[in-house]
């Protein structure tokens, strides 16, 4: 998956988009392009983190010498790992919708000029998208 190795912010498609948007004039649609990613790399930055910290907890749980305290709090470390796989599921999901939305506007630059990328961009809705997704 090379999504998942590349910062969103370096990922070719992307900076192939911000350039022809700048090209062609469309500011507002860069920067609404350029919040969205930004929203997307803290958000990883943060899952990422959050991941550290589960992991330092279940190395911790070895040290409690309660047993039943040890296997609730283990338990709960694993439902808590599983919701974390899920929630890092669906990032990656929401990382592909700016990447994909990147190349049908470059292929819409190519073949039919401006046009074409203000409506694919438009379709994303990516003011909306962050709405969505901050209230998640």
């Amino acid at each position: 998956m090379q999504t998942q190795s590349i910062r969103l912010d370096e990922h070719p498609q992307i900076l192939d988009l911000y350039k022809a948007l700048e090209q062609n004039g469309l500011h507002k649609q860069k920067e609404e392009v350029q919040s969205l990613v930004r929203y997307i790399q803290n958000a990883e930055q943060q899952l990422s983190a959050v991941a550290e910290e589960l992991a330092g907890v279940r190395r911790e749980l070895h040290f409690l010498h309660n047993g039943t305290v040890r296997a609730k709090c283990t338990q709960l470390a694993l439902k808590t790992a599983k919701q974390l796989q899920q929630i890092r599921a669906s990032a990656a999901k929401t990382k592909r919708r700016p990447l994909a939305g990147a190349a049908d506007a470059q292929t819409g630059f190519r073949e039919t000029g401006k046009s074409a990328p203000v409506h694919t961009l438009g379709a994303l809705n990516i003011p909306l998208l962050l709405d969505g997704l901050k209230k998640a």
